[in-house]
């Protein structure tokens, strides 16, 4: 009788647990290793949560490269960076394969990208001295831009400006 009600209890769980990540994912795309997160703060075991995303992975209804494709379709409509997109793609738990496949796959002038975002936050301005072009450099920087993406963005509205 132990067993049949510890078997209840765990399906119940599982079903619970399949809820959850089913309302999860029909907000939005969820990578694997936020669904695990998600569905331990919500206090369910590790195991039944791993097995109930399993389940959701062999079904379709996961994908870690989905997830991507979606999460750097917004980063990119917020104006970030690729080095940013990494950073935050991996603290969700995304592998450095599946960035480093979506970034490359991704049809995106990063150097065009970075103008626009410097040309959004210094319109009308050039950069007059040392201080200037360091706080527009430290301004790309901190939205991941590399440094070859911003030295052409900081040439390309040099050039827009004198002209």
């Amino acid at each position: 009788m132990e067993n049949e009600a510890g078997a209840a209890e765990l399906n119940t769980d599982a079903e619970q647990a399949s809820e959850v990540l089913l309302r999860l994912l029909a907000r939005r795309e969820h990578s694997y290793v936020e669904l695990e997160r998600k569905l331990k703060q919500r206090g369910f075991d590790p195991s039944v949560s791993r097995s109930v995303i399993d389940q959701a992975v062999s079904r379709g209804w996961q994908s870690d490269e989905r997830f991507m494709q979606s999460f750097l379709q917004e980063r990119i409509r917020q104006g970030d960076g690729p080095l940013k997109v990494r950073a935050a793609a991996q603290q969700r738990g995304v592998s450095n394969a599946e960035v480093d496949a979506a970034l490359e796959n991704v049809e995106i002038d990063w150097a065009q990208q970075c103008y626009e975002k410097l040309l959004r936050r210094f319109p009308d301005q050039v950069s007059q001295d040392a201080k200037d072009k360091n706080k527009r450099m430290r301004y790309l920087q901190q939205r991941g831009f590399s440094f070859e993406h911003i030295k052409s963005a900081l040439n390309k509205q040099q050039e827009t400006l004198a002209d």
